[in-house]
């Protein structure tokens, strides 16, 4: 709240403007996502161990705005000359943490 929300703003917006000054191409990705976009890169069973689903539907809240930036590529053969892809991206990131991941950082605060 205050102060420290608008710090927050202004240290994203400096990060944001950092990396498109480097050359990199901001994106806000979409913050769900079908099965399929995931499934190229991970597995069902760490699909549903850290996103959350949408219940009735082919949708998951993202983990990380990797997850969603995905989708942008998906069912293309990409040319080499063409590469690298520079994006960047800021999104929340809706994680449900199984297992030992994430537990320090809950008991220390």
């Amino acid at each position: 709240m205050g102060n420290v929300a608008r710090l927050h703003s202004a240290v994203l917006t400096y990060a944001r403007d950092f990396m498109i000054n480097k050359g990199f191409t901001y994106c806000i990705p979409p913050y769900m996502i079908r099965s399929d976009v995931v499934t190229g890169v991970m597995s069902f069973e760490e699909m549903d161990a850290m996103m959350y689903k949408i219940e009735g539907e082919d949708l998951y809240l993202i983990g990380t705005s990797e997850h969603s930036m995905i989708g942008k590529f998906k069912d293309q053969i990409l040319k080499k000359e063409d590469m690298p892809y520079t994006m960047t991206s800021y999104s929340p990131c809706f994680r449900k943490e199984k297992g030992a991941h994430g537990l320090e950082e809950r008991r220390s605060i």
